[in-house]
């Protein structure tokens, strides 16, 4: 039986240029390289979903406009299942310059948004969820009620209180797994003495929280369960690109769950998945496939 998994996000173009260097006030640069796709955390994750042997399906709002027929079209074709809701207005934009260091920064135009009123659609799909994977680029009050509707039909949420914001602490209590990183887990648990591994390692089994996995780039991750923390290594590969490494992550985390892998076995599986997708660059190019993990 495939892991069938429902994902609230955000969804929309995102537009990658290289330079050299950053911006100096009014200069013009001129980009060696150019790629457009679709993308946000949520999108990455149905992807990824799908592509690690999991059945997702996605809901999210984009404009009646040329990137929203991407993103629409994008799905289809990946034989993922969506609910993707057309409304006036533009669909979110992301422009991302990288330099020759490999260092990027990022511009967002949010673009149309879900709203409550869009959620009874997912309700309708959502009866035989095994998990629902969710991120916070969504409106707080959608978010709380996919959350709420979770804890009413008793679905297990894996939460990626990604980015952190003044709500996250409100709404982790709904979770039955968060996902933080590194900065992520000093920020949501006030952990500002923590500065070294070692620290984290002693004062996570102290937060008073069932289950975690907290990502830590070339480091691995830290998984708490059960009052113990185990620390698992990252594999060991060339770094090209990172962006969407954590949304493949948390992908192969929640497809490894519904597999009935142990805790401690889907984050290796997801660490795997991971550490695969940084060897390429971009996100949609950078998903593996199940094939090429257990290869």
């Amino acid at each position: 039986m495939k892991t069938k998994v429902g994902i609230v996000g955000l969804c929309g173009q995102s537009i990658f240029m290289r330079i050299n260097h950053f911006h100096k006030p009014e200069e013009t640069l001129h980009a060696s390289d150019v790629h457009q796709e679709v993308g946000g955390k949520g999108y990455n994750q149905a992807v990824a979903v799908k592509r690690l042997g999991g059945e997702p399906y996605f809901l999210s709002a984009v404009g009646n406009d040329t990137y929203g027929n991407n993103c629409c079209d994008y799905l289809t074709n990946q034989g993922i299942k969506h609910g993707i809701i057309k409304k006036p207005g533009k669909t979110a934009l992301a422009v991302i310059l990288r330099d020759k260091n490999g260092n990027n920064q990022v511009t967002v135009y949010p673009g149309n948004t879900l709203e409550e009123k869009d959620l009874p659609i997912f309700f309708k799909e959502g009866n035989d969820f095994d998990f629902l994977l969710l991120n916070q680029e969504i409106p707080p009050t959608v978010l709380n009620s996919v959350l709420e509707w979770a804890k009413k039909n008793k679905i297990k949420v894996i939460l990626n209180p990604a980015p952190v914001t003044s709500f996250t602490s409100q709404i982790i209590q709904y979770a039955w797994l968060i996902t933080p990183n590194w900065h992520e887990v000093r920020e949501l648990f006030a952990l500002n003495e923590v500065h070294h591994l070692d620290d984290l390692i002693s004062v996570l089994p102290k937060l008073n929280f069932p289950r975690m996995v907290v990502t830590l780039g070339k480091e691995g991750a830290l998984v708490l369960e059960e009052g113990k923390v185990h620390h698992l290594p990252a594999i060991k590969v060339k770094v090209v690109d990172t962006t969407g490494a954590g949304d493949i992550f948390n992908a192969a985390l929640v497809v490894g769950l519904g597999e009935k892998m142990t805790l401690l076995e889907a984050t290796k599986f997801a660490l795997k998945a991971s550490g695969l997708s940084v060897t390429k660059d971009y996100v949609m190019p950078s998903i593996p496939y199940r094939e090429e993990i257990i290869k």
